[in-house]
């Protein structure tokens, strides 16, 4: 069967076909792959992928008008509000941040969606290449999953998402739907999370080029 079918192994690290060509070839040097450490291939294929069919059935009921007769939506933003205020006002919290969890297909994807008619969002999806989940992984995801070099690295990329991200927000002149629209959509996000990452690239390497506060002193 064809390649991506298979799991790729050096070592205990399994190699991703969904890589970018960079991925793979610093992938292949951190696990410094030769004869005597070799890349093994599994004997028995993966499960292949959900059906096409299936997927797009699955996207048309993720696109009908939201349905919600328990006002769900507003106790949701009202929930965020509440939260946003606690982290402002009393100091208990290390991070501005919450968590929606619950089964697969109950709808947690539906409603930041309808959430995000009203509100600015940024939506990153980081399911798995091989899922049959939807909506789909987002594009920019394998440049935040990638191996990171260190901790820095990792934190000047988060953290330099963060910032391009903000950059495209502040430039974008339409709707709150038409901006989640433009980089969820499969035929639109590519190029909005192309220049995302050119934007990271650009403020990691500003960032690398700071210096830090011990240098200042000295």
């Amino acid at each position: 069967g064809p390649l991506e079918n298979y799991e790729f192994i050096i070592g205990d690290e399994e190699m991703n076909f969904g890589w970018t060509k960079m991925q793979i070839i610093d992938f292949l040097k951190q696990q410094k792959c030769s004869i005597d450490n070799p890349v093994k291939i599994s004997d028995v294929e993966k499960e292949p992928p959900v059906n096409s069919k299936e997927t797009e059935v699955v996207r048309k009921a993720f696109d009908i008008d939201f349905k919600d007769p328990s006002d769900l939506l507003k106790r949701f933003q009202d929930f965020i509000n509440e939260c946003s205020y606690n982290y402002r006002k009393t100091g208990n919290y290390y991070a501005p941040y919450t968590t929606l969890i619950q089964a697969s297909g109950i709808g947690k994807s539906k409603l930041l969606k309808k959430n995000a008619e009203d509100i600015s969002t940024i939506y990153c999806c980081l399911r798995d290449h091989n899922s049959s989940g939807y909506p789909p992984r987002s594009y920019i995801a394998d440049a935040l999953l990638s191996r990171f070099q260190n901790e820095n690295d990792a934190l000047s990329t988060y953290l330099a998402y963060f910032c391009a991200c903000a950059q495209k927000l502040q430039e974008f002149n339409g709707s709150c739907k038409e901006w989640f629209d433009e980089h969820t959509r499969e035929n639109l996000q590519e190029a909005f999370w192309k220049d995302v990452e050119n934007r990271m690239t650009d403020i990691k390497s500003k960032l690398k080029n700071k210096p830090t506060d011990d240098e200042k002193v000295v």
